[in-house]
C-alpha cells in the first residue's frame, strides 16, 4: 500500500470516532432525507474514495433491477454497473430485517473482511437511496470499527468521471445461506 494511502486511512480513521457500536433505530431511515453522518463510522466522498479504492472493501447495496431487494440471489445484469472491485449485496441495506438476514449479513461481513472487524468496510449504492447508510450502521452496530458510507453513491462517481464496472455475482444479504 503506498504511504500516502496509509497516512490518508489513518488520518480518517482517527478522525471517524469508531469503535462504539451503533443504537439507532434503521428502520425508520427509508422515510427520512439523507443525512450527514451515520453513529459510529464516518461520511467519504468521492476524492477521498478514490485515494483509498485499494485500501478498502466496496460494498454496493443497490437493490437489484428487476427483482427488488429481496432476491434469494442475482446474477449480474448488464444493466448494472458499480464501482470497480465492488463486491454487490442487494438487500443488505433493508429496512425491518430478520434475525436470519442480519445473521447472513454478518457472516458475509466476517468472510470480507477475514474477520477482522477492523477491516474498512466502505458501503454506497444510490444516492438517494437510504439502503446504503442502513448497511454501514448495521456494520457498525455489528461491531465492525472501520465503517465508511459513501452517499454520493454511483451517481457520484460516474459524475466524477471514474470507471464503472460490471458487479461479482453475490449472494442477497438477506438470504440464508
Amino acid at each position: 500500500m503506498h504511504r500516502s494511502r496509509v497516512l490518508l486511512l489513518a488520518s480518517m480513521l482517527g478522525l471517524s470516532g469508531v469503535g462504539s457500536a451503533a443504537t439507532q433505530d434503521l428502520t425508520g431511515a427509508a422515510q427520512q432525507s439523507a443525512p450527514s453522518g451515520i453513529a459510529g463510522g464516518r461520511v467519504i466522498h468521492t476524492d477521498e474514495l478514490a485515494q483509498l479504492l485499494s485500501s478498502v472493501i466496496l460494498i454496493d447495496v443497490s437493490a437489484a433491477p428487476g427483482r427488488g431487494a429481496s432476491a434469494a440471489s442475482v446474477k449480474a445484469p448488464a444493466s448494472h454497473l458499480n464501482i470497480p472491485g465492488s463486491i454487490w449485496m442487494p438487500g443488505a441495506g433493508a429496512t425491518n430485517v430478520k434475525d436470519t438476514q442480519s445473521h447472513a449479513f454478518l457472516r458475509r461481513l466476517e468472510t470480507l473482511s477475514n474477520d477482522d472487524p477492523g477491516q474498512p468496510l466502505v458501503f454506497y449504492g444510490e444516492a438517494k437511496d437510504p439502503a446504503s447508510r442502513n448497511a454501514a450502521e448495521r456494520a457498525v452496530s455489528l461491531g465492525y470499527r472501520s465503517v465508511f458510507w459513501y452517499p454520493d453513491g454511483i451517481e457520484g462517481w460516474r459524475g466524477a468521471g471514474h470507471a464503472l464496472a460490471a458487479p461479482k455475482a453475490e449472494m442477497d444479504a438477506g438470504s440464508a445461506s
